[in-house]
């Protein structure tokens, strides 16, 4: 496979950056170098959906729609920037309610991707994390940056106990952001998801709160 990086919990997505962000993407290609990372970090950010968003979010998921195909149901057949659009008021109202966190992968401002947490505040305290970056930074750490700054935020002001994710086991690129994010492999989902015409078994990844000692629910009164 090509080690796209995909997700497949998430309704929609988005595109990639505006040619203003080429110079640093090249940068990008330096990922390995502490420094780069640095950079890399700073320039990616998450910013939450808004009804506002709707066009912009439509017209990005559109762009890469041929991208997405046969890794994610906004790929699939039958899917339409029709049906995008009608989701997205009730994505707003589920996040408002407080079970589920969706918005943009930001680089340098210019919107690359889309990540969703999916919160369960029962006795599992847990956010199922989805994500997928645009064809144009795909491979280039983007997913990498994100899904830190999702689990800094899930373990931090969400105060959640545990962040898993399901990946295919041949997405060898959304894999690898897992393990690099610190998560570790526990099994395999079998036929978990519907894409691209068929089930496909998908790995498991896990990963505990840092204050996790066995017994405790909630993070410790600072």
């Amino acid at each position: 496979m090509d080690g796209r990086i995909y997700q497949s919990h998430l309704p929609t997505g988005l595109p990639g950056p505006a040619p203003a962000s080429r110079e640093h993407a090249r940068q990008i290609d330096k990922i390995g170098q502490p420094q780069a990372e640095e950079e890399l970090m700073q320039g990616v950010s998450l910013r939450p959906l808004t009804l506002s968003d709707a066009d912009q979010l439509v017209h990005l998921l559109s762009t890469n729609r041929k991208f997405l195909h046969g890794w994610m149901p906004a790929g699939d057949e039958g899917a339409s920037d029709e049906k995008d659009r009608a989701s997205v008021p009730a994505i707003v109202a589920e996040c408002a309610a407080g079970g589920k966190w969706f918005g943009f992968i930001e680089l340098d401002g210019k919107p690359v991707g889309a990540l969703s947490m999916r919160i369960q505040r029962d006795l599992t305290q847990t956010a199922a994390i989805g994500y997928w970056v645009a064809e144009q930074v795909n491979g280039q750490g983007v997913a990498s940056a994100a899904v830190e700054k999702a689990v800094e935020m899930a373990f931090g002001d969400f105060g959640l106990h545990k962040v898993e994710a399901f990946a295919r086991e041949d997405n060898v690129g959304s894999c690898r952001v897992l393990e690099k994010n610190g998560f570790q492999r526990v099994g395999v989902s079998r036929s978990h998801q519907h894409i691209g015409g068929r089930w496909w078994d998908m790995a498991c990844f896990q990963r505990l709160a840092p204050w996790h000692d066995g017994v405790s629910r909630t993070p410790p009164a600072h």
